[in-house]
């Protein structure tokens, strides 16, 4: 289980994650002004067991993200339409502080749009309205990627995949 969540199967047949005891839960930041947009993606990632925590602008979010406010996020849900700035420009802002995985979910459909935000740096980019499986999956996709790449960081001697064992 990676993220603390088993894979199993839901009653239509598609995978559904639950929560495994004992490990801690993903924390994912969720920036979003639209107070119903936000209440009611929470309770679909808490019920598959995310601990989320809203931010409603590009300045709450920037703050959640400094160094000090606890667990490290596994991922950031990032809209575009902020009270306070502009999503493209939080998203290189976060960049610049943090290799975070970041998702950008949003009504700007535009392909421009959509080649802007991956070129300042966000994982993955979801078009409003949205499928809440794909969501999902793209959340654990950009999560499974994150960690293979922490991974690859660690040193062999950290590994005990890949032990050096002297030749004798």
């Amino acid at each position: 289980t990676m993220y603390g969540y088993a894979t199993g199967t839901g009653t239509h047949g598609h995978a559904e994650r639950k929560r495994t005891e004992g490990v801690a839960p993903m924390r994912l930041l969720l920036v979003e002004d639209d107070e119903r947009v936000a209440a009611a993606l929470a309770a679909v990632l808490g019920k598959h067991g995310f601990a989320v925590t809203h931010a409603r602008s590009g300045e709450e979010a920037l703050h959640a993200l400094l160094p000090g406010q606890g667990a490290a996020y596994g991922v950031v849900l990032l809209d575009l339409g902020l009270p306070d700035q502009d999503g493209f420009e939080v998203c290189s802002r976060i960049r610049r502080r943090t290799s975070t995985p970041v998702i950008m979910v949003t009504a700007r459909a535009d392909v421009r749009s959509r080649i802007h935000g991956l070129n300042l740096g966000a994982d993955d980019y979801v078009v409003k309205p949205y499928d809440t499986g794909e969501l999902l999956a793209r959340i654990h996709a950009v999560s499974r990627r994150k960690a293979a790449e922490e991974a690859a960081l660690l040193p062999a001697a950290q590994d005990p995949v890949l032990q050096v064992r002297p030749q004798s």
